[in-house]
């Protein structure tokens, strides 16, 4: 692993003009200022560049909204590097694949997924899914300065 390793990094993802799409940036928001150790990200997909920043981790954690879960609701997902064809969209195990193909690194990894109630053209999280992302916010950060 390289020098300047982060303890922990957060990376909060998801279009912020489809409402509850917005939660991961939403939640990097609500963390600023991050606590001692800890990195935010905040974007609006995965790309490839993050596999330098994720290379550099002990631990990634990645929020996004999802559709595959019902809405207001919290899954956690411990994750591996894999394979993934490179498109428009990119997964976090992708991610941590080339981190560890180019940097010689995958940390621990864990997607939070968050339900969405709605993804239509808009601002703002619906008040079912901002509750849980508060709530979700107050945990990470009672956890992460522990």
């Amino acid at each position: 692993m390289k020098s300047g390793v982060t303890k922990t990094l957060i990376i909060g993802y998801g279009n912020t003009l489809r409402h509850d799409d917005a939660v991961g940036p939403a939640i990097i928001q609500w963390l600023t200022p991050p606590p001692s150790g800890v990195e935010l990200m905040e974007a609006h997909q995965l790309l490839p560049e993050f596999a330098e920043p994720v290379s550099r981790a002990k631990r990634v954690i990645f929020i996004d909204a999802s559709i595959s879960i019902p809405p207001g609701t919290i899954q956690f997902r411990r994750i591996k590097p894999a394979e993934s064809r490179l498109g428009h969209h990119m997964s976090p195990e992708a991610v941590l694949m080339l981190a560890k193909t180019l940097y010689g690194h995958a940390p621990d990894a864990t997607v939070i997924a968050i339900g969405a109630c709605f993804l239509d053209v808009g601002e703002g999280l619906s008040p079912q899914v901002e509750s849980v992302a508060r709530r979700l916010t107050r945990h990470l950060s009672y956890w992460l300065t522990r």
